[in-house]
């Protein structure tokens, strides 16, 4: 019976991403007009409720399975945690070099507390408010999305796929993005799947993601009061 069920989610899988994924969608423009604008308690309560408690809920109620087998472990591993560390670094050095002589600085997002120029806000919601997000928007994407699809497909698919879903996640709340953002938001998504399933835990994932945005805020807030 239980293996039956499995079964019979894993065939589901692809559909009950999508349907929650739209609702999510549906659901982040209802509650907030603009999750980027303000309201930065109800931003991190509406994305904690839609896209961590609820996945989990339908895990652990609908799936009949451990959410912990979604990436929720902890057991890191130190060379796996090096490796991620020196890709990321790598990585990272390229986009840097890619952006900067193509001058694509002004196609990256930047956060609305860093452009009102208020260090006191920006170090509030980052330290405060943006590791609650970014830890339910990893367990969404590289937990709940990514580990359910590789029941269906590759991990290599897998990984590609759950970065466009996190790229149609940002363009439906937070509006249209020219084509060279677009493709800044998924090279580094593309990363923090792989992060995620190299070590097996959103928790490497989600510090990696948190310090990235971090960075992004901080170099911004320099630019614009410089």
């Amino acid at each position: 019976m239980l293996k039956n069920q499995k079964i019979k989610n894993k065939k589901n899988i692809i559909f009950v991403i999508l349907v929650n994924l739209i609702l999510v969608i549906f659901l982040t423009n209802f509650f907030l007009e603009d999750v980027r604008a303000g309201g930065f308690f109800e931003w991190m309560i509406t994305t904690v409720f839609l896209l961590f408690i609820a996945p989990f809920f339908i895990i652990k109620n609908i799936f009949k399975e451990n959410p912990k087998e979604y990436f929720l472990q902890n057991n890191l591993n130190f060379k796996n945690l090096m490796t991620s560390l020196g890709i990321t670094i790598i990585f990272f050095a390229v986009i840097v070099l890619f952006v900067l002589k193509l001058n694509w600085q002004e196609n990256i997002r930047v956060s609305s507390w860093v452009i009102a120029k208020d260090v006191k806000i920006m170090l509030f919601v980052d330290l405060f408010i943006l590791p609650f997000v970014v830890f339910a928007k990893e367990f969404f994407f590289r937990g709940f999305v990514m580990k359910g699809l590789t029941s269906v497909m590759s991990i290599f698919y897998a990984i590609i796929t759950q970065a466009f879903l996190f790229l149609v996640y940002e363009l439906g709340t937070t509006g249209m993005i020219s084509g060279k953002s677009m493709l800044l938001i998924l090279m580094p998504n593309i990363l923090f799947g792989f992060i995620a399933y190299k070590n097996k835990s959103i928790f490497v994932s989600t510090a990696f993601h948190w310090i990235y945005l971090l960075i992004l805020d901080i170099y911004f807030y320099s630019q614009f009061t410089s």
